[in-house]
């Protein structure tokens, strides 16, 4: 049987819903899904897991090597966010089509899932002409740009120190550019480096920069 409509008018008391971490009569946990795929090249997929508390994993798997899990919290307000963005888009309506046929650039496969209760909606597309629908795409791509940097920049702190610094210049463009999505989950490892004495000065005053960019500015 098809999956009764979401009217519209919904939407907003279903994002409360959901930031309230309810779930409806089925009892069923509400999440949010979304993964990416590469048809080819060294990555083979970034997969983000959110729950309805805002507990969030990032998973990361490159080629034949083993998958790298991060577990952390996404903010109140990111969290809200993004199930408004849900809530606009009438994801759940399952009469509305976000998937186009339009030939683009092959820059992998996205699906993207919710469950709230009884509904499920899952989305498997390489592009996507809806508006509203590409606010959460870009979040996501954002979410796990972020999470996948800031492993980077743990692997240069331990295997390549003189690359720090090159690091934190595109940390910074990446915060005036707007695409990291809390740059708080960056301040332990620039207060790691700015008290590291063994890496080079400039690293050092590049993440104290940083931090109080980050203190005064925590959303970006």
């Amino acid at each position: 049987m098809r999956p009764s409509r979401i009217h519209p008018a919904w939407s907003l008391p279903l994002a409360l819903l959901l930031w309230a971490g309810g779930s409806s009569g089925a009892g069923q946990p509400t999440r949010v899904f979304w993964q990416k795929d590469y048809a080819r090249g060294q990555t083979e997929l970034h997969r983000i897991e959110v729950e309805a508390d805002g507990s969030t994993r990032y998973v990361l798997k490159l080629g034949d090597g083993e998958p790298v899990a991060v577990n952390f919290q996404l903010k109140a307000h990111t969290l809200r966010n993004l199930l408004e963005m849900f809530s606009q888009a009438d994801f759940l309506n399952q009469d509305k089509n976000f998937v186009s046929s339009r030939r683009v650039a092959d820059t992998g496969t996205r699906t993207i899932r919710l469950v709230s209760g009884p509904q499920t909606r899952e989305v498997v597309f390489k592009h996507t002409g809806d508006r509203t629908f590409r606010k959460i795409v870009a979040f996501f791509d954002h979410l796990s740009a972020q999470e996948r940097f800031l492993l980077d920049l743990e692997l240069t702190l331990k295997h390549d120190r003189l690359g720090i610094p090159r690091k934190l210049d595109q940390l910074q463009g990446f915060m005036d550019r707007k695409t990291i999505v809390d740059p708080q989950r960056f301040s332990p490892i620039l207060k790691r480096i700015s008290q590291n004495t063994s890496l080079m000065n400039l690293a050092r005053k590049t993440a104290r920069r940083l931090l109080r960019r980050i203190d005064r500015h925590p959303s970006g």
